[in-house]
């Protein structure tokens, strides 16, 4: 009885049986089928390799030197000279904005925004709701340490509608006092002196433990 082969499934009588021609043309045609397929496939890739071996062959003979890039040549470029006169721009704004070109914001954001370096007058330090951060100057202020005169930073919260700010005020006298508060809601809590080596004197705590030479030192 006859069996077929794994691959291309051609036919092999068994050593008994008589020889059948159908069955050996039908062996021939698989084969030429399939010999077809190789021929095509090694076709395609020689074809590939030659082209390849074009690019690089013209790759050497232009010692490296592109053609093109991305498709465009040389030509499609503008040079790094090249330049414009203002009678060729089409869109050439004829005149300026009435501020003189001052952009009214920078990201979307204003003016008002952003810190100033130093901010003079028109602020009210006494609110706990203002909306930016400030760095002014005041005095005879009630509100203030003492009605001398004080730097004032501060910083609101982020929902500075609910208050939660905080300030650091320091003295422009000789007396070198640094004050801070911070807001309880829309309430301010009350100034709070910050201690120095230049406005106190320093107190020994003395170690609890026995043998322990170290102490801590504070103003």
């Amino acid at each position: 009885m006859a069996n077929y082969t794994k691959n291309y499934n051609l036919k092999n009588p068994a050593a008994s049986d008589f020889v059948n021609v159908d069955d050996m043309n039908g062996n021939f045609s698989i084969i030429d089928q399939e010999m077809k397929k190789i021929a095509e496939v090694a076709n395609g890739v020689s074809s590939q390799l030659s082209e390849k071996a074009n690019i690089i062959q013209e790759l050497v003979d232009s010692k490296g030197k592109a053609d093109t890039l991305d498709g465009k040549h040389a030509s499609d470029f503008a040079l790094t000279n090249h330049n414009h006169t203002k009678t060729q721009i089409t869109d050439f704004p004829t005149s300026l904005p009435a501020n003189g070109g001052n952009a009214d914001t920078v990201d979307g954001h204003h003016e008002s925004h952003f810190v100033r370096s130093r901010d003079y007058g028109g602020i009210d330090v006494s609110l706990t709701t203002y909306p930016y951060p400030y760095m002014t100057d005041v005095s005879g202020l009630v509100t203030m340490p003492d009605t001398g005169w004080w730097h004032v930073i501060y910083v609101p919260h982020s929902n500075y509608g609910a208050g939660y700010g905080c300030q650091i005020a320091v003295s422009l006298n000789t007396e070198n006092k640094t004050f801070f508060r911070s807001s309880l809601g829309t309430t301010w809590n009350p100034w709070n002196l910050v201690y120095h080596n230049g406005n106190s004197k320093p107190v020994a705590i003395q170690p609890s433990a026995p043998g322990d030479t170290s102490s801590l030192w504070v103003y």
